[in-house]
């Protein structure tokens, strides 16, 4: 999914979608091994600190290209947000940071979206605290901001917005009972900003071992597509094939599930 940052932020996808450069807009390039004396050119890249916290004469409508790698912030500690962003494009004009075609980028330890930064759109990027993959995340105090965390906080931050939007949110509350006699309900909502991505939402209230999934309004027929786990959308697909019309079966462990679905564009 890929969102907008107005006086705010955007988030972490996987897009196919290719946007042309504004006229005159300009091309900048990160690296694990940049520097900040780097030109911000393939051959000499930036590092992403510098890059992506305003040290560099970076434009409304340029992108930042990120090279594949991990990008592990050095600042391990409680509370620490991770790399900063103080980017500023204008309405219209955004400034793009984006994960280099074909490449997976990871940012371990989180992105801190701070003023001056508007207009930004960040995508295709993966974000993890690695100390989660080796440590406990059990807790011994209490609060919000246990000392016994001992790690970044990580994911994304957002220091300010406008405005946010809920709409059409369905609510069950912990101890109502679930429509278990009711069908599973599917929900198909196309990515706003990449015409070959969808989200998919199942709700199965009688805990069906396999859902159908109608995709005929997204995809056609003869498309080939694939279907992700969000939770670990760079592993091995749930499913691929060449969509024949017909709704596609997949298993479904408990009353939810999520899928992001691919359209995978003609070689």
């Amino acid at each position: 999914m890929l969102s907008r940052l107005y006086t705010s932020c955007s988030v972490i996808a996987v897009t196919l979608a290719m946007l042309p450069l504004p006229v005159g807009a300009a091309e900048w390039y990160v690296s694990v091994t940049g520097t900040a004396a780097g030109k911000g050119t393939k051959e000499s890249p930036w590092d992403i600190e510098s890059a992506l916290g305003g040290r560099k004469e970076i434009a409304a409508g340029d992108t930042i290209w990120i090279s594949g790698g991990t990008y592990k912030h050095p600042d391990r500690k409680l509370g620490s947000a991770g790399y900063v962003v103080r980017l500023a494009g204008q309405e219209g004009t955004p400034i793009h940071v984006r994960a280099a075609t074909g490449e997976h980028v990871t940012i371990d330890g989180g992105l801190a979206v701070q003023p001056p930064a508007t207009h930004v759109w960040i995508w295709d990027l993966e974000i993890v605290v690695s100390e989660n993959l080796t440590m406990s995340r059990r807790v011994d105090g209490p609060g919000s901001h246990p000392q016994s965390y001992n790690r970044p906080w990580g994911g994304l931050s957002i220091n300010k917005f406008k405005s946010a939007v809920n709409e059409d949110n369905l609510i069950l509350a912990k101890d109502v009972p679930r429509p278990t006699d009711a069908p599973a309900r599917v929900v198909l909502r196309p990515n706003r900003y990449d015409s070959n991505r969808a989200n998919v939402v199942v709700f199965n209230w009688s805990k069906q071992p396999a859902v159908e999934l109608p995709l005929d309004s997204f995809l056609q027929s003869g498309d080939r597509y694939r279907l992700h786990n969000p939770r670990d959308f760079y592993g091995k697909p749930i499913q691929t094939g060449r969509f024949d019309g017909r709704p596609v079966r997949v298993p479904v462990d408990g009353e939810f599930a999520s899928f992001v679905l691919i359209r995978e564009l003609a070689k």
